[in-house]
């Protein structure tokens, strides 16, 4: 074991500056978290791996120095046919610390980019239907590790994002318009309901106003025909008098 990382470290303390990024990048797509969290060997495509870096000749370069010293192999995929690229020997993943640092320093993203490729896999097994998308939570997790510099997304991976934030929009704009006529008609139920208030309130007011017109009215009735009964009785009373007086003055003849 002690060799074999003894052999790595000495290829990369011997690359530029440049290169040792790019055999960073490189290494950690070679390494993938297992279900436990364990580091394990990940076997790539060739163009997935020049992929890592904008300088293909450096990257090629790169990948032929590891390779030379027997720390990568190469083959095939049995699919496709491509040119596959993978770590060696698993004891390297093991054995050599500055490796062994690097995935310590991005375990966490190492871990969603895990999760990530398994849900590329789901997507693209079932003809990219969209319930394999990712959403709110999980799509943010899968957006986080877009800007670390030493995970490489393959083209499916991206592919599957832009996807996911389509989705995303669109069900976003969905659900505002949902809420925009939630909104309206809850707008329109309040003018309603206060309009329907108004008229009752009105129509409250027109009938207590037509009881008072109605009493008032009465009660004028009433000092009318108070005011007749007592003229009435004045009248009936004089006329008492008057009779009185001229049976008085017949008696007097």
């Amino acid at each position: 074991h002690g060799s074999v990382a003894n052999r790595a470290e000495q290829v990369f303390v011997a690359l530029s500056d440049t290169q040792q990024q790019i055999a960073k990048k490189l290494f950690l797509q070679l390494v993938v978290l297992s279900d436990s969290s364990e580091p394990v060997r990940h076997r790539i495509l060739w163009e997935d791996a020049i992929k890592t870096d904008s300088n293909r000749h450096e990257v090629e370069a790169v990948i032929n120095e590891f390779g030379g010293n027997r720390l990568l192999t190469f083959d095939r995929d049995p699919t496709s046919r491509q040119p596959t690229i993978e770590v060696a020997h698993e004891a390297l993943i093991v054995a050599w610390t500055r490796l062994q640092t690097w995935i310590a320093e991005n375990r966490n993203d190492l871990t969603t980019h895990h999760r990530l490729a398994a849900s590329v896999k789901d997507w693209l097994e079932n003809q990219h239907e969209t319930s394999f998308l990712a959403r709110d939570i999980q799509l943010a997790q899968y957006q986080s590790i877009i800007d670390n510099p030493v995970i490489n997304l393959h083209s499916d991976e991206l592919s599957y994002l832009q996807a996911s934030q389509q989705l995303s929009a669109r069900t976003q704009r969905i659900r505002y318009s949902v809420i925009a006529i939630l909104v309206g008609l809850t707008i329109v139920s309040v003018v309603v309901t206060l309009l329907a208030i108004d008229r009752q309130s009105q129509a409250d007011i027109a009938r207590q106003s037509a009881v008072e017109e109605r009493d008032r009215a009465n009660q004028e009735a009433r000092i009318s025909r108070s005011r007749a009964l007592s003229a009435t009785a004045l009248s009936t009373r004089q006329q008492g008098q008057d009779a009185l007086l001229l049976a008085v003055g017949a008696v007097g003849i």
